[in-house]
């Protein structure tokens, strides 16, 4: 059902949004391209002239939340000489690790 402000594309402009994309359609691919983009845009055209004052935005599909928790310092039951015991580069209380990204 087509609508009045609905807008249509002639297969010129299918052959120019091809061009930009880099694509070579034949003509009968022309003509596909021109019917299946414009019963698009009808249906879009559609969707937009839906009256949805009353219903209220939809921020996300599912129900889920964020589960937050506050963080906690834990001390830490291993000694320090035995963490570091195993480590090939370390600075006073700190680990050195070789640097990732330039």
């Amino acid at each position: 059902m087509p609508l009045e402000n609905t807008p249509n594309l002639s297969v010129d402009d299918v052959i120019r949004i091809a061009h930009l994309a880099h694509l070579s359609l034949d003509q009968e691919s022309q003509e596909l391209y021109t019917t299946q983009i414009n019963a698009i845009l009808s249906f879009v055209s559609q969707l937009n002239s839906l009256d949805l004052s009353d219903q209220p935005a939809l921020v996300q599909v599912s129900n889920l939340e964020n589960i937050v928790r506050s963080d906690q310092v834990i001390d830490c039951p291993i000694d320090k000489s035995e963490l570091f015991s195993n480590a090939t580069n370390f600075d006073g209380n700190y680990l050195r690790v070789k640097r990732i990204i330039r």
